[in-house]
């Protein structure tokens, strides 16, 4: 037993940082102190000759080891061969341990987690209480007169962090359409608020709506001229005289949808090959002011709404060969989507009166500094004006056509009372 070589402690794989006052073992719950005896007891083992620590020398240069026992050897130290005198050095440990828990526990659970004592505190000497010393640090288990503050070993997350830490302030940018800075913000190539960025989409999809119902409008004009008047023209059902009152002005509104949507589309195209998907150069105000004339060619036409439906309904009622075709085009040709000439009389009608919703809609979901707000809010009141002036005109007509209708019968009755 005494010839064979002594246990040496093995190299810890993870040596501590460089800033750290000692080795690992003064830094956990498991160090323990050594006694005077049982340091000679240790040298007399190793044949005289006993290998200092790093921390043996910091003690003795300071003076602060005559009066207290070291701590557990250095993991490269020899342990002592004696069993007794190893079985001994355990239990110090295993002491050293409980007190250093219960003090530790003992301590407030405010204090217990602060991973540094506040500056009056922050010293080296044996001024330093061991209460102190534990209220400051959760693992490390010098000794009272040590002097060593040792840092946290964990992530310093959590209770762990200074009172004096904050949040570092991000500077945002302000959103280009309304100029707040809001922390909720979207990457879209530039920093733009959450709700600017929804109202952006909504203008486009107000915008490509009013693009597919204009083109609609079209096509159901397209089928009124080729469906309808094209045909009863050719086979001679009507004369033109009736041909221009059930029809009106549709050749006029076609020629101006047309422009109205080819201009419309190209704007569009042109902003998508530019790279803007959010449509902000499309200005829709700007180019409905240009075809503001439209407006007058709506009037025409929804002033002789009325004489047009009652037309076809003598027509009808009086050629049974105009009566077959209407009913064989709206059951047969599928262009018609089951749909009669009446409904599709009164496209037009339903066009006009969708403009200032239409617009209504792009006018909420545009921002005020948007160049096009004010030129959509104008082209949405010329638009109302128009409608109301409509409106005026078809009652007044109606106003005269009965008063024209009770002039007739009270020249036909007195017809009749002269006769008898």
């Amino acid at each position: 037993m005494c010839g064979a070589a002594a246990p040496r402690y093995h190299p810890n794989p993870n040596p501590p940082p460089s800033h750290y006052p000692g080795p690992p073992h003064q830094n956990s719950p498991s160090a323990a102190l050594k006694e005077p005896d049982a340091a000679a007891a240790e040298e007399a083992a190793s044949g005289g000759v006993r290998r200092r620590s790093s921390s043996d020398a910091g003690l003795r240069d300071r003076g602060l080891c005559d009066s207290v026992c070291r701590l557990r050897p250095h993991y490269s130290d020899p342990m002592p061969s004696d069993p007794s005198r190893r079985k001994q050095l355990q239990m110090k440990i295993a002491a050293a341990s409980r007190l250093h828990r219960k003090e530790r526990d003992s301590a407030p659970a405010a204090l217990r987690g602060r991973s540094e004592p506040p500056a009056e505190q922050r010293q080296v000497g044996s001024g330093v209480s061991r209460s102190a010393h534990h209220r400051w640090s959760t693992i490390s288990s010098l000794s009272s007169d040590s002097g060593w503050w040792v840092e946290r070993t964990d992530s310093g997350i959590g209770p762990g962090l200074s009172r004096s830490w904050k949040r570092p302030i991000v500077s945002l940018k302000p959103c280009p359409d309304c100029g707040v800075s809001d922390g909720a913000v979207k990457e879209r190539g530039e920093r733009m608020c959450e709700r600017c960025s929804k109202l952006r989409t909504e203008r486009k999809e107000a915008i490509l709506e009013f693009l597919n119902t204009e083109s609609s409008y079209g096509e159901d004009l397209r089928i009124i001229k080729e469906e309808f008047y094209c045909p009863m023209q050719s086979a001679g059902l009507l004369t033109s005289e009736q041909l221009s009152v059930v029809f009106a002005n549709v050749q006029e509104l076609i020629d101006v949808n047309e422009r109205f949507t080819e201009h419309l589309q190209e704007c569009i195209d042109q902003a998508f090959d530019q790279g803007d998907e959010d449509l902000l150069t499309v200005y829709i105000g700007e180019i409905f002011l240009e075809f503001v004339n439209m407006l007058p060619a709506f009037q025409t036409y929804c002033l002789q709404q009325s004489t047009s439906v009652n037309m076809l309904n003598t027509l009808e009622k009086e050629k049974e060969l105009l009566r077959i075709f209407l009913d064989v085009s709206q059951n047969d040709n599928t262009a018609l989507r089951r749909m009669n000439l009446r409904s599709f009389l009164m496209a037009p009608l339903q066009r006009v009166t969708k403009y200032p919703l239409l617009l209504s809609r792009i006018v909420k979901v545009t921002s005020e500094c948007h160049p096009d707000f004010p030129k959509l809010c104008d082209a949405k009141s010329r638009v109302e004006s128009h409608l109301e002036h409509i409106n005026m005109k078809t009652k007044q007509r109606a106003t005269a056509c009965r008063g024209l209708c009770v002039l007739s019968d009270e020249t036909a009755a007195k017809t009749v009372k002269s006769s008898i």
